[in-house]
C-alpha cells in the first residue's frame, strides 16, 4: 500500500500482529523506508502479540 500510496520522504504507520508472517513484513518496510521502528504502548496487555509498525523517510 504505501508504494502506491506515499510519495519519497512518507510516514507510514500500521497496527500489526506478531506471528507467521510479521518478520517479511519488517523486512519489506526496511527495502521502503530510511527508518522502520516497532513501538508496544504501554497499555497493550502483557503477552499480546499486537504492535504498531512506524516507518520514515520512504525511500524514492
Amino acid at each position: 500500500m504505501s508504494r502506491k500510496a506515499l510519495r519519497p520522504g512518507g510516514r507510514f504507520a500500521a497496527k500489526a500482529f506478531q506471528g507467521e508472517g510479521y518478520g517479511g513484513f519488517l523486512q519489506d518496510m526496511e527495502e521502503e523506508f530510511a527508518l522502520v521502528k516497532g513501538y508496544v504502548p504501554p497499555a497493550t496487555t502483557a503477552g499480546s502479540a499486537e504492535t504498531y509498525v512506524i516507518g520514515l523517510d520512504r525511500l524514492a
